[in-house]
């Protein structure tokens, strides 16, 4: 049987987009799951020192 080409790249474009929407919450506590609204304060700490030398950099 023959693989369609087309189908195997369109696959592969859907997982990557799952990827990319979920990859920030890879790096979060097992608690964010539970009380996402929780961990605000704790994104922020994690954003802010890279927005922080992204914006400086300017």
């Amino acid at each position: 049987m023959e693989r369609n080409v087309t189908l195997d790249f369109v696959r592969g474009v859907a997982i990557l987009g799952i990827l990319l929407l979920n990859i920030s919450a890879f790096g979060l506590p097992k608690a964010a799951y539970l009380n996402p609204p929780g961990t605000v304060l704790l994104r922020r700490r994690m954003h802010g020192p890279g927005h922080f030398l992204i914006s400086s950099a300017r």
